[in-house]
């Protein structure tokens, strides 16, 4: 039997039995994960941030975040490919580091997903009424949860392609911007050259730098409608991937047990239906919006995803400590690992330190102009996460996990296994 009869063969294995199955391509997995680092936040807050900070600012903080970023993708890619399992993050932290920590980030990470489903679709319709200001928002953030949420009941393969496409366009557009901004600066705009004509004046740090639109200046008046329609597919592609990732992270902690068990059904094709249902059910909370009271609710559990995400890096790297103690008192070489990062274990420290520092300073600003709702808004993911951990830990109160007994073992990725396939061995 030949490596692809093998894989078909698999994959009707697993369609019998019930479990999900991995038909994306490297076509579909390069172009999503490419256009995987180009989310909503990118467009619709870049501009934000260049007026509260100036484009240094920006810039240093692009590369800081960044760095915090890799060093926490290294550690994920060590034991992802180590161990693939659908729920990276929560498993992870389950298997290496304690079932309590896996839990809580578990649950606040796919909470995170589910919620920013709501928001892309709110999204998605505000930028509709940018074209045509008297339809329904409501409508529209119906119509768009009945579309994707069906989307994700089709065979993940169409997902993918799906995906592909839309993500095809986000890295189309910023190459675009970055053409467009060249030209600009070098004088193609009504303006003349700009350069760095206002680094100095009013300053790269200073709060606030030009006013008005840096594409409506240059005299290009159907660029904002090109922005607008990509940032549609930014949003309705934030939308797909949403339910998708959330469904899985859902079935991967039924899977631990740390959630119904109903989650883990799947039917034929490989679909969790009813992860799938249970996080799709949550972008309904989008028609919270279309009420002033409902959209302070929405800002609250907005903020419990943004720092969802946070939390996620940080158990990430503390889950990646614990991996290679593990991997140490198993007598298991780092070595045998099908990839292996550099600096290791400073990056994961590196990754932990920062974290877990900007988790607890993100909301600095209350601490000025002290306010009650402010305070909640800002920590409230954090006092949610700190009551799941506590809660588990007390109801179950089970041990941290002893390095020489983690199960490094389920779902473990073969190199010998794999290279014996490739040279169509038995």
């Amino acid at each position: 039997m030949d490596g692809k009869e093998k894989g078909i063969t698999s994959d009707a294995d697993s369609a019998q039995q019930g479990e999900l199955q991995r038909q994306l391509s490297g076509r579909h997995l390069n172009f999503i994960a490419i256009g995987g680092t180009i989310g909503t936040g990118f467009f619709l807050g870049t501009g934000t941030a260049l007026v509260k900070a100036g484009p240094a600012s920006c810039l240093i903080s692009y590369i800081f975040v960044g760095s915090i970023l890799w060093s926490v993708m290294v550690c994920l890619g060590e034991m992802a490919t180590y161990i693939p399992t659908a729920g990276a993050f929560s498993s992870y932290a389950t298997r290496f580091v304690d079932s309590s920590l896996g839990f809580a980030v578990g649950w606040l990470y796919w909470f995170g997903w589910a919620i920013t489903y709501a928001l892309s679709l709110v999204a998605a319709g505000l930028i509709i009424q940018y074209w045509k200001h008297d339809i329904n928002l409501g409508i529209l953030i119906a119509v768009f949860w009945v579309v994707f949420t069906l989307i994700n009941y089709l065979p993940v393969g169409i997902y993918g392609e799906l995906e592909m496409w839309l993500s095809s366009l986000k890295v189309i557009t910023i190459a675009g911007f970055i053409i467009f901004g060249i030209c600009i600066a070098a004088g193609v705009g009504q303006e003349g050259v700009l350069g760095f004509k206002y680094w100095s004046d009013p300053g790269a740090f200073n709060e606030y730098l030009v006013p008005g639109d840096v594409w409506a200046r240059a005299g290009v008046k159907v660029l904002p409608d090109i922005i607008n329609a990509v940032l549609l597919t930014a949003v309705l592609s934030a939308a797909n991937s949403n339910v998708y990732s959330g469904s899985r992270v859902l079935l991967a902690l039924a899977e631990e047990g740390q959630a119904p068990a109903i989650f883990k059904k799947t039917n034929r094709y490989g679909i969790p239906v009813m992860a799938v249902g249970g996080t799709a059910a949550f972008g309904l909370l989008g028609f919270l919006n279309l009420s002033s009271d409902g959209g302070k609710v929405f800002n609250w559990l907005l903020n419990i995803s943004g720092v969802a995400g946070l939390t996620t890096w940080a158990s990430t790297c503390l889950s990646h400590l614990a991996f290679m103690r593990a991997l140490k008192a198993q007598g298991i070489p780092r070595s045998e690992l099908p990839y292996v990062s550099r600096f290791q274990p400073y990056t994961a420290i590196y990754g932990l330190f920062f974290n877990v520092l900007i988790t607890l300073t993100q909301g600095f600003t209350v601490f000025i102009n002290w306010n009650v709702s402010d305070f909640f808004a800002a920590y409230i993911s954090l006092i949610l996460f700190v009551v799941l951990w506590a809660g588990h830990k007390l109801w179950h109160r089970q041990p941290s996990v002893n390095p020489a007994t983690a199960d490094l073992v389920r779902g473990r990725y073969d190199l010998n296994e794999e290279r014996s396939a490739a040279d169509g061995g038995v």
